[in-house]
């Protein structure tokens, strides 16, 4: 299976053992840092990748160190990037996780060039060559909400593509109208897969029955709800 994953590319720096007083001291001792890969797009292309699959990545990182991580990540998995754009505004997309005594992470990020990633970054000719396209960073990009998306599922089905969507809420955004951003985007998606977190603030309910019968106008072939320690939530 040929599959194009669209979306987060992230340098992850993980910090630990951070007190929680952190501010109030002048100084501490840490763990060596840890850098990792990491945005959902990514981990699924390489996680697609180690399974067998051909993989192509579409997303966006500047020409720096991070950047250079993240492109040394996708060449040592096989994955394509003749769909990874160079980036001369921004910095690739970089995280500082910040990991307390009790193992729980709090994250500083810059994520400024999720600003630049708009539909039109992923050619024609690169939907037609897959046969499968995800976009992993729902309603965490400024130009995916406002109709990128939808316009780049759209253009997928006219080529018979298969499209996986799963989200990625950015909480800097408004919360008040969430389900706006997606809305034209469902009626393209075939598999949609949020966490019980993101799809409790998309819908307002909780139970993942009600849940689905909320989503069931939009026509998904199948949809998913993450339930953390619980496992997970799936129905066609």
């Amino acid at each position: 299976m040929k599959v194009l994953c669209v979306g987060m590319a992230v340098c992850d720096v993980l910090i630990s053992s951070v007190p929680s007083d952190i501010m109030q001291r002048d100084c501490v001792s840490i763990q060596k840092p840890v850098t990792t890969r990491g945005g959902d797009a990514l981990n699924v292309a390489l996680s697609l990748a180690r399974l067998g699959d051909e993989v192509a990545f579409s997303g966006r990182v500047a020409k720096d160190q991070a950047g250079a991580f993240i492109r040394e990540s996708l060449r040592r998995a096989g994955i394509s990037q003749k769909t990874l754009m160079d980036d001369d505004r921004y910095a690739t997309a970089t995280t500082y996780a910040l990991v307390d005594l009790s193992g729980e992470r709090h994250f500083l990020s810059d994520n400024t060039i999720y600003d630049a990633v708009t539909d039109t970054d992923v050619t024609d000719e690169q939907l037609m060559w897959a046969d499968t396209v995800y976009f992993g960073s729902a309603l965490s990009m400024r130009k995916m909400n406002n109709g990128g998306l939808e316009r780049l599922f759209r253009r997928a089905k006219t080529f018979g593509k298969r499209t996986v969507l799963d989200a990625a809420i950015n909480l800097c955004f408004s919360t008040e109208d969430l389900l706006h951003g997606l809305y034209g985007a469902l009626n393209y998606t075939d598999v949609f897969f949020p966490s019980h977190h993101e799809a409790r603030l998309l819908t307002g309910k909780t139970d993942p029955s009600e849940i689905t019968s909320f989503f069931r106008p939009f026509g998904l072939k199948a949809f998913g709800i993450k339930l953390s320690s619980k496992g997970g939530f799936v129905t066609d």
